[in-house]
């Protein structure tokens, strides 16, 4: 299932101390019809943590397996993710090291810790 995510956040604040986010899900059918999901919210965050708990938000309501592409201007959410730097020249590496590595990476610069839930 191919799905478009169509993310914005503004750090204007519409309440004291919070920033606003929206984002759109868009599913298209074989059959053509078009499906979307979507939220506007604000939450208490500085602009890199409101860009990622957007994105995780929009993400959450996915089933397993679907392929997305994220249509937005935030530089951050993309060079977070840095796949086309390690998936093109000068690394040229493997989607699946690629996605590894720009993993690493993005928990470093972020402070993330994962924990496998067992």
């Amino acid at each position: 299932m191919e799905v478009s995510l169509y993310i914005e956040v503004s750090s204007k604040r519409i309440k004291p101390g919070k920033a606003s986010f929206c984002y759109v899900l868009e599913y298209i059918s074989p059959a053509g019809n078009t499906y979307t999901k979507s939220e506007i919210g604000c939450m208490e965050a500085s602009g890199k943590r409101l860009v990622l708990s957007a994105v995780v938000r929009a993400l959450g309501h996915l089933k397993p397996g679907c392929r997305v592409t994220i249509h937005t201007d935030l530089r951050y959410l993309e060079s977070a993710l840095m796949l086309d730097k390690y998936y093109s020249a000068p690394y040229n590496y493997d989607i699946e090291k690629a996605h590894k590595k720009a993993l690493s990476d993005f928990k470093k610069e972020c402070g993330i810790e994962w924990k496998e839930l067992m």
